[in-house]
């Protein structure tokens, strides 16, 4: 009964706005212990088939000035795209997202719009959305509907795809996509995530290859991943690459004079996906078990989700039913420990062996069922307030015992 009530509580809080999300993280939804259930190998993740592009103002003297100003990104963005085209990548993402509004004095939209469908027209490039609105009625099968996507007006090119950015809230997750309005108005439907769209483009036989993707798509349900620490990605700043150029601009010349040499070669990028995206310490953060401690820039997290697509590193959520199950057993195991008439050390291990069991079934669901068990430990903290009501009549019958004596 305290399980179900609990629950129940908790469940409409994580429900609601705000911090009281935050009281559903289950168990095992720590970094350490999660980075281990879901590890596919033993060995450390590295990145495969993707390198970022950062425009990042604090730290690439090319790119001052720019926190903030979207006009100015834009011109900056149109500069950039040339030269990484020029470094021939598999794909361009673009996690960056402009509104229709032109800017007000020497509008670089233009360009923008010319640099995109110039290098659309040499190689694929996935340019990102942002859902601006949420409508408060569901959509098919239960999925929010969105009505207004923030993008510019580009010409139709056979190689320029769109994926949504929006990452979902639980951050080991995938977005794999959402159902949305894209006009006001219009009917309900499917967009694929930033991610994605870009995997798709990568491999166009993505989904005949891999059944289980495809499957979860139709079901409409977020994969979880595995995940590469943000010091494993492969980092370039915007100025490495237009500083690389057989001719930098005037402008970019002194700025390139300053900036620091990358570590890795442009020359890296060729047949890899190539993510670009603004750095920013308060923009497009977001909370994460490799976030050590702080938050991750979105654009991280989109390497990972992509990463993770072409690598099959992704683990089908199980049925909700499952989750309530194990994490219903947990509950008693730990229940029936503190209630044992064994002494103090048996029921510490019953409940260290309890907490083993369960991780260790749930990872060899995950690396060799591809499912992951997410246990319902909502309840956690009921535990953890009887384990210190047994410690303290332990102690209190220890001592009451010992002035008896005496």
């Amino acid at each position: 009964a305290t399980y179900g009530l609990e629950h129940m509580a908790i469940h409409y809080l994580a429900h609601s706005e705000g911090a009281a999300a935050t009281l559903s993280q289950s168990l095992f939804g720590g970094r350490e212990l999660y980075r281990s259930a879901v590890a596919a190998w033993p060995r450390r993740l590295v990145p495969r088939y993707t390198a970022l592009v950062y425009i990042d103002p604090l730290a690439d003297p090319t790119a001052d000035g720019l926190a903030g100003n979207i006009c100015e990104q834009r011109d900056y963005l149109a500069q950039l795209l040339p030269a990484i085209v020029e470094r021939q990548p598999a794909l361009i993402v673009i996690d960056r997202t402009f509104s229709r509004a032109p800017c007000r004095t020497n509008d670089p939209t233009p360009r923008l719009q010319a640099a995109i469908a110039q290098a659309s027209a040499r190689l694929p490039v996935v340019l990102g959305l942002y859902i601006d609105k949420e409508e408060p009625a569901g959509g098919e099968a239960g999925t929010p509907v969105r009505s207004v996507l923030k993008t510019m007006t580009l010409p139709v090119a056979p190689l320029l795809r769109e994926g949504i950015m929006n990452l979902d809230t639980d951050t080991t997750r995938i977005a794999l996509g959402w159902t949305v309005r894209r006009e006001e108005g219009a009917a309900p439907a499917w967009v694929d995530g930033l991610a994605l769209a870009a995997a798709g483009a990568y491999d166009p036989l993505l989904f005949e290859k891999y059944p289980r993707l495809r499957a979860l798509v139709a079901a409409r349900s977020n994969p979880y991943m595995s995940l590469i620490e943000p010091r494993d990605l492969v980092v370039f700043q915007g100025g490495d690459l237009l500083c690389a150029l057989a001719a930098p601009t005037v402008r970019m010349q002194p700025p390139c004079a300053e900036r620091r040499v990358a570590d890795v070669d442009v020359d890296y990028l060729r047949g890899r996906i190539v993510i670009v995206g603004e750095r920013s310490p308060t923009l497009d953060r977001h909370r994460s078990v490799i976030g050590d401690g702080g938050d991750v820039q979105g654009m991280d997290l989109q390497a990972n989700a992509l990463e993770a697509l072409l690598d099959q590193r992704y683990f089908a959520p199980v049925p909700t039913w499952i989750n309530y199950l194990v994490g219903f057993l947990f509950f008693v195991a730990i229940e029936a420990a503190l209630v044992s008439a064994g002494g103090v050390v048996r029921t510490l291990l019953w409940i260290a062996a309890a907490a083993a069991v369960t991780f260790l079934l749930m990872s060899l669901t995950v690396r060799y069922l591809g499912f992951y068990v997410n246990p319902v430990t909502v309840s956690l903290p009921v535990l953890i307030v009887k384990l210190l009501g047994w410690i303290s009549e332990l102690t209190y019958s220890f001592l009451g015992g010992g002035r008896h004596e005496a």
